[in-house]
């Protein structure tokens, strides 16, 4: 940072040897970057939009190896290209399907232990 506000001095077309370089065309868009990074870093704020995190999330919950088959369903989100572009490095989700366990005796709920409530709600 030193060297770019030093390079403040000089002129464009300066031949001066250590500052010749942050002139160069390409240097701008390092210099873009490096304020962005340090506005963000100032403000507390994420390097990725949030929104791309949160859809990550969302997408880490329902990809599965059959989000990648061809018999996948239109309702699966992950049919979309833009989806599976958004999806690629995530893991697949642990479980295909959810299981209910009964907070009481600790055993999965299913036809023949299905879910009860009190008369108090609970």
């Amino acid at each position: 940072m030193q060297q770019v506000m030093a390079a403040l001095l000089f002129s464009p077309d300066s031949n001066t040897s250590p500052y010749k370089s942050l002139f160069q065309s390409y240097q701008w868009e390092e210099l873009v970057q490096c304020f962005q990074n340090e506005i963000r870093r100032l403000n507390h704020l994420p390097l990725h939009p949030l929104l791309t995190l949160y859809m990550q999330a969302g997408l880490t919950a329902i990809k599965t190896p059959s989000s990648y088959s061809h018999s996948c369903p239109p309702s699966d989100p992950l049919h979309l290209e833009s989806y599976r572009q958004l999806a690629e490095g995530l893991p697949f989700s642990k479980r295909g399907h959810s299981k209910l366990v009964c907070s009481m005796s600790s055993r999965i709920m299913n036809e023949h232990n299905p879910p009860m409530v009190m008369p108090n709600g609970h």
